[in-house]
């Protein structure tokens, strides 16, 4: 874990963290969300809406799979035309842009809300007396 779970708490407190700190975005692929856990046991679920998630995921799964099969032998037809194999999908999968995390409180911040609302009505106010004159 590079981050303490209590940042989130400090980051969703406007007063003490009026500013996002800059960060980039983890690609959304890996990211899954289904096995979480909530403290409530006591859901709803009628079946015929989980035969409904089941059925579309399935369909979802079997586009996937056919769209990789396609994929994997083209790829398969064209490492005949190569004489040494090309192995970029580790660096797509391990993304980093430094070696050294840097918690996020101690990054550098971008403009706060009201910053960023006085940047833009100053921009508008120019663009609106250059058209006025």
């Amino acid at each position: 874990k590079l981050e303490h779970p209590s940042v989130i708490a400090e980051l969703l407190n406007v007063d003490a963290c009026p500013k996002k700190p800059q960060y980039s975005l983890a690609d959304p692929v890996g990211l899954n969300l289904f096995e979480t856990e909530y403290p409530f046991k006591g859901w709803i679920l009628e079946e015929s809406e989980v035969s409904h998630i089941m059925s579309l995921l399935q369909k979802q799964w079997a586009q996937h799979e056919i769209r990789a099969t396609h994929l994997k032998e083209m790829l398969n037809d064209l490492k005949n035309y190569i004489s040494s194999p090309i192995l970029h999908q580790s660096s797509y999968l391990v993304k980093r842009e430094s070696k050294q995390h840097r918690p996020l409180l101690s990054r550098d911040f971008c403009k706060s809300l009201e910053d960023r609302i006085e940047h833009y009505m100053k921009k508008r106010k120019i663009t609106g007396s250059d058209v006025e004159t």
